[in-house]
């Protein structure tokens, strides 16, 4: 039997609760277009690991202005964020993969708080742009060859557990050595000036100098748990996305958007817009984004509403007011762990619990049908179960 909590001491309870060690260097890459880099050394896992932070930092110098910016420049720069590996009990797992546009809007749709874009012009202002909200992005001809050259710093910070859950939740789902060994790999695949929109060209160095290379940096963020180290089993977080387009591009009531996972899900994000024309080979950014493509989205089992909702804007609205945060333009949310003042990840559907001939469908009617449409459906799912065994 364990101490009883009225005999334990401030700095005893404070060994128990997760503190995190703050973003620590883990590896450095030269920034080139077009690329695709898989970072040569493993995230250690000395330590639970419980953010991976990236950062792009360099200089755009404008030479033809940038007059028709898409709403997710310049955060589109890095097309890809991939992470994946070997769990002991799960085998091979890609439990993160999104583009840096849905990376950086995650955690604004799922949080109080966004992540972080700061731009410097030639005038030298340090600015911090506002947060993602509706309608998103920097506005048309942002990025002039005016008031070029912009000094550019992009933050992606990524959960490795459930986004906006209270620490006593999120430790369950922490990226440990006994789980992942020395597997965890990064993969980074980035964009060129063409994700910025045409016409516009510039060419990028780094930050703060009209010569060399932008630089990504990557981050670790573990958390100390003192006893609990190792007294917790815990379970995985896997963000799964399913490029969508055909679907929605002819009207429709009740259209299947996408065949879902029958995973235990927290949350389900559907993003509706037009692709950018005009981008290089590989590059795939969205050229618009809009609330009025489809509407009443739901989430059924062999035809059956589990979440019955009617209109998008409502719909919307609802999940922005509950999770205190403002969705952005083109992103719709369906969530199972919605909470005050933070989520319930254990209030997720246990989609793992439907028979293997169950269907788990994301349906919505198509309204706004064009032959440009584009979307994405992003499913937030757990793989395994969290276990707390007690003191180690």
């Amino acid at each position: 039997m364990g101490t009883p909590a009225s005999a334990l001491t401030p700095k005893q309870v404070a060994s128990y609760l997760m503190r995190t060690t703050g973003p620590q260097q883990y590896f450095t890459q030269a920034f080139s277009t077009l690329g695709t880099f898989n970072i040569p050394k493993n995230i250690p896992l000395d330590q639970p690991l419980a953010y991976l932070h990236i950062r792009f930092r360099g200089r755009l110098t404008v030479t033809v202005t940038f007059s028709a910016l898409p709403p997710e420049a310049p955060q589109n720069i890095i097309q890809q964020i991939q992470i994946r590996g070997t769990h002991a009990t799960l085998g091979s797992l890609t439990p993160f993969q999104m583009s840096g546009a849905d990376c950086f809007a995650l955690s604004r749709v799922l949080n109080v708080r966004g992540n972080s874009l700061f731009v410097t012009n030639s005038s030298g202002a340090y600015t911090l742009l506002p947060e993602l909200g509706s309608p998103m992005g920097l506005g048309n001809a942002f990025f002039t060859s005016a008031t070029s050259p912009y000094d550019i710093e992009i933050n992606y910070v990524i959960p490795m557990g459930p986004y906006n859950v209270s620490d006593s939740e999120y430790v369950k789902y922490l990226y440990n050595s006994a789980s992942w060994g020395q597997t965890l790999q990064v993969q980074l695949i980035t964009a060129d000036t063409t994700a910025f929109g045409s016409p516009g060209t510039g060419t990028f160095s780094a930050y703060g100098s009209g010569s060399g290379s932008p630089a990504i940096d990557i981050l670790v963020n573990y958390a100390s748990l003192g006893k609990l180290r190792n007294a917790i089993s815990q379970a995985v977080v896997v963000r799964s996305l399913y490029p969508i387009n055909t679907v929605i591009q002819s009207n429709g009531n009740q259209v299947r958007l996408q065949l879902l996972q029958n995973q235990r899900t927290m949350l389900v994000v559907l993003k509706t817009g037009t692709l950018l024309a005009g981008t290089s080979a590989g590059v795939s950014v969205f050229g618009t984004l809009s609330d009025f493509i489809t509407d009443q989205e739901q989430l059924t089992v062999n035809n059956n509403p589990i979440r019955n909702l009617q209109y998008h804007s409502v719909t919307k609205e609802f999940y922005g007011w509950r999770g205190d945060t403002h969705l952005p333009q083109g992103y719709q949310l369906i969530s199972f762990t919605d909470g005050t003042p933070a989520s319930h990840a254990v209030s997720a559907f246990k989609g793992e619990r439907l028979p293997g001939s169950a269907q788990f469908n994301l349906i919505a009617n198509v309204i706004g049908a064009a032959g440009t449409n584009y979307g994405e459906v992003i499913q937030d799912q757990i793989f395994g179960e969290p276990v707390v065994a007690g003191e180690a």
